[in-house]
C-alpha cells in the first residue's frame, strides 16, 4: 500500500507556516531559510504494513553582518584611539586590522 507521509521537528519545535511539505510525493519546502530554521528534521512514512523514519538535520551559515562598524576619527596629536567593530554571523567571525592595506603590528594593543 502507498505509505501516508508527515513531517516534524525531532527537537520537538512545530514546523512554520512557511514551511511546505507534499504528503503524497515526500517533499519538504523550506523558503527563504533563515537561523531559526536550522535543527534535526524528521520524515515518517507509514502504512499498514509499518513504519519508518529518515533523519536530517539542517545547519545555516551566515555571512558576517556588522553590529558596529568603526566610523571616521580626527584627533590631535597624542590623543587617545579606541575603535570598535563588532560582527555577526556563523561561523563566528574572527577580525583582522590593517594600516593602509596591511596587517598591523604587535605593537599595537588591543
Amino acid at each position: 500500500p502507498v505509505p501516508s507521509i508527515s513531517w516534524k521537528r525531532s527537537d520537538g519545535n512545530s514546523l512554520t507556516k512557511k514551511i511546505k511539505h507534499n504528503k503524497t510525493k515526500g517533499v519538504l519546502e523550506i523558503p527563504d531559510v533563515q537561523q531559526e530554521d536550522e535543527g534535526s528534521y524528521e520524515c515518517l512514512a507509514g502504512n499498514i504494513r509499518g513504519r519508518n523514519i529518515a533523519r536530517g538535520q539542517l545547519f545555516v551559515y551566515a555571512l558576517p553582518e556588522w553590529d558596529k562598524k568603526i566610523q571616521n576619527a580626527f584627533l590631535s596629536l597624542y590623543d587617545s584611539l579606541f575603535w570598535e567593530c563588532k560582527a555577526k554571523g556563523k561561523p563566528s567571525p574572527s577580525y583582522t586590522w590593517l594600516k593602509n592595506g596591511q596587517p598591523l603590528t604587535s605593537e599595537v594593543r588591543f
